[in-house]
């Protein structure tokens, strides 16, 4: 019969080098796994990547002068939990009495078992304490470092095809910003050779996890002798790091245009959104997704499988989104639809959505690159002031060249662009609603699984004959009566097959 093997260890916070996790330096770590129930969760939505643990404040002395002390205060009568703290969670269920018997997983060792068993790093954000008929405890609410770099603000934008960027590079270099530290674990490469990251995000090509090669086939199957991704423009200025990486996963961003509007014979090579995740090794994966399955499991044969519970979603789905891009340089409004050309529901379900941001996104960088100036008679107007283009012949801030254009054909390529970035949006929107598919949880014994992966399900009590699902998030529960793995599970969207599909 196999044992859970638990280790919590806790790192307090040392010296506060900068706002900055990563960049500060940590005490000897304590072991607190004796006193531990916890939920550990983590998945494809870094908002998800949250550690929650419950500590026991218990009495350790009885003072002379007829107080208390407790394990979690100090002699200044203050908690001795502070915000940046670092919490590492080892588990593991074994069956081999040598690995059970092993002094690392004593309760009052502090060295670290085999990083095979770590579950994720995390940090302490916020801890509550409560007192009460039952005695004090804490709760604390920890996020790894995913969650708090990549709620971090971008400010450089990618304006011009000049650059040679693609998808990859452009995501890595986005991932690389978040990460920097003169304390990472990671080294870059290339032109960031020699440079430290807390997150490591190296292409495929170079022995990292961010695909960095197309498929060989359309999506239809035959043979794509174009694997190389398109160079891209994007400009997301001060939007959280994520929001980036969200974007050039979808569609618009990993085919070309050709291929996206079905012309010189060309065909969609990826008819569905990449996925993104950073590992508990802090290493970031960005890939395709593909009906190859990793795992099979299938209710009353699968060992440890406590529950299934699946939904199939209909009522709740939008296949058409219906956004307004925002006003253009004359003031006039910009309205399109994007359609999900998937959709398994058969009737229109409409969402109007204000996407408004857009232009003004674009028009105010155009401002602030000196394209367009304010001008008393000039023929544009935007938020109240009127303003004149400058000689044409300037390359704009989306990357079009302006040689020979006239005021309205200015204006038709800002349209172009903001419609453009409005339909990206959509799919990206669609790409979650539009479908009628499985969703739900299964309760397993503890187990090690990977946010992403695809597993065949089957269970013939209830009508699931091979479904393929993918792993959304992985809720770990640990208490006094051992470990329980929640998976949140969710069909694929289908493949769009070919271009021209708004």
């Amino acid at each position: 019969m196999s044992r859970l093997l638990i280790k919590i260890l806790w790192y307090q916070l040392k010296d506060r080098r900068t706002d900055l996790i990563g960049d500060n330096s940590y005490n000897d770590p304590i072991n607190i796994t004796n006193s531990v129930n916890m939920d550990v969760a983590r998945g494809l939505d870094i908002k998800n990547n949250i550690l929650r643990i419950s500590l026991k404040n218990e009495c350790i002395a009885f003072n002379e002068d007829s107080t208390n002390s407790y394990i979690y205060v100090n002699d200044r009568k203050q908690t001795i939990f502070q915000e940046q703290d670092q919490f590492k969670v080892f588990l593991h269920y074994s069956d081999d009495f040598a690995e059970i018997e092993s002094s690392v997983w004593n309760r009052d060792d502090t060295s670290e078992p085999s990083s095979d068993y770590l579950r994720g790093v995390y940090y302490l954000i916020e801890f509550n304490p409560t007192n009460g008929l039952n005695g004090s405890s804490y709760k604390l609410t920890c996020a790894d470092k995913t969650y708090i770099l990549f709620n971090k603000l971008n400010p450089k934008g990618y304006f011009s095809e000049s650059e040679n960027l693609t998808a990859p590079m452009m995501i890595q270099k986005i991932v690389r910003f978040a990460s920097q530290n003169k304390f990472g674990d990671y080294f870059g490469d290339g032109e960031d050779a020699g440079v430290k990251y807390d997150i490591d995000a190296k292409l495929v090509s170079n022995g990292g996890y961010i695909q960095d090669t197309r498929k060989s086939t359309y999506e239809d199957g035959t043979t794509n002798s174009d694997t190389t991704f398109p160079v891209v423009t994007l400009a997301k200025i001060w939007k959280p790091v994520y929001e980036w990486i969200n974007d050039l996963s979808q569609m618009e961003y990993i085919n070309t245009a050709a291929e996206l509007e079905n012309s010189g014979g060309k065909k969609i090579v990826y008819g569905r959104p990449f996925i993104y995740w950073v590992d508990e090794n802090n290493k970031f994966h960005w890939l395709e997704t593909s009906d190859s399955y990793n795992s099979s499991i299938t209710y009353g044969t699968t060992a440890g499988l406590y529950e299934l519970s699946l939904t199939k979603k209909v009522f709740d789905s939008t296949n058409m989104i219906i956004f307004r891009g925002g006003e253009d340089l004359y003031g006039h409004g910009t309205l399109d639809y994007e359609i999900d050309a998937t959709s398994d529901v058969k009737t229109r379900k409409m969402r109007v959505m204000p996407f408004t941001d857009i232009a003004k996104k674009w028009i105010e960088k155009e401002i602030s690159l000196g394209h367009i100036t304010v001008n008393a008679s000039g023929v544009y107007t935007y938020s109240g002031n009127r303003y004149n283009p400058i000689a044409f012949g300037f390359t704009t801030s989306w990357g079009v060249n302006t040689s020979g254009f006239s005021n309205d054909d200015y204006n038709d390529s800002l349209i172009t662009r903001i419609l453009k970035d409005g339909k990206a949006r959509s799919k990206g929107l669609l790409a979650g609603l539009s479908q009628a598919r499985y969703s739900g949880t299964i309760s397993t014994k503890g187990k090690v699984y990977v946010q992403g992966n695809l597993i065949k399900l089957t269970d013939s009590r209830i009508g699931i004959n091979n479904e393929l699902v993918r792993i959304m998030d992985i809720r770990d529960n640990i208490t006094k009566d051992g470990w329980f793995t929640q998976l949140s599970l969710e069909q694929d969207a289908k493949a769009i097959i070919q271009g021209n599909v708004s």
